[in-house]
């Protein structure tokens, strides 16, 4: 998905090689995103492969990529010995996806894991390139624990979690370029916030913050990502974007991540 200088990276496809995993992660419905010259939100990458088997699995599972997690879970299963097969448990397909005349983009997908835990989880995003806003719906169903939005923020920016109007953070660079994000619930989100890895190059890893955002079970969620602009009011932008999300969805008649 682009807008300009934007650029969000879904991964949507299936687990690869036919089914055998191989080179494959639990990345399902993850993203990565790229604004004014900045990775924000970054994919951990692959680290190492036989020299640390710990590390290799911590790398390929679903907790080290940007998308849901819950205690005990995995996309697809995989014996911790076998460093290049995944068991496949489960099957993704796009929902919608459209580019409209203002070049703003809609993408939505799903993942459901076929064997137990039967897990469904959709996710849209609709980037809106005039307020310079990504907006994610999350929809998930099948959960017996609490499953959270995990989100593994660049190394080097700066962090500060935010209160009010909306529980969210906000990320900082050295240029004084700033991302604020917000989850957009009536209620006050839970979030934690923790260190892990980011792996920019094979055997080379550093550290990075990782943000969790609480989802609640059988309703969607929404997390709003309000990108850095000349004129920056950013809660009017967030209410403008989230009013241009539902308007664009019924002018293309999209699914939407709560459909059936």
């Amino acid at each position: 998905m682009r807008a300009d200088d934007i650029y969000v990276a879904v991964d949507l496809g299936s687990l690869g090689q036919n089914g055998r995993g191989g080179h494959a992660h639990n990345d399902t419905l993850s993203f990565e995103l790229f604004a004014a010259g900045q990775t924000w939100i970054q994919d951990p990458g692959t680290y190492v492969y036989t020299s640390d088997y710990r590390a290799r699995n911590s790398f390929r599972s679903s907790a080290f990529h940007n998308t849901l997690n819950f205690a005990d879970y995995e996309q697809n299963s995989f014996n911790v010995t076998a460093l290049f097969a995944m068991n496949n448990e489960s099957a993704s397909r796009p929902l919608s996806w459209q580019i409209g005349a203002d070049s703003s983009v809609y993408l939505s997908g799903e993942l459901r894991r076929l064997k137990h835990p039967k897990v469904i989880h959709r996710r849209s995003f609709f980037l809106d390139r005039v307020e310079r806003v990504l907006i994610l719906t999350d929809w998930i169903h099948g959960m017996q624990f609490q499953p959270w939005s995990v989100l593994h923020i660049a190394p080097k920016l700066q962090l500060k979690v935010l209160e009010s109007p909306y529980s969210g953070i906000r990320l900082s660079n050295s240029q004084g370029q700033v991302v604020q994000i917000f989850s957009v619930s009536l209620e006050k989100t839970k979030i934690q916030v923790s260190t892990s890895w980011i792996s920019e190059s094979y055997g080379i890893r550093k550290p990075g913050d990782v943000v969790s955002f609480e989802q609640p079970i059988g309703q969607a969620q929404k997390t709003a990502i309000v990108l850095s602009k000349d004129t920056n009011n950013p809660l009017a932008r967030l209410d403008k974007a989230l009013s241009n999300e539902l308007m664009f969805i019924e002018q293309y008649k999209l699914i939407q991540p709560g459909a059936s």
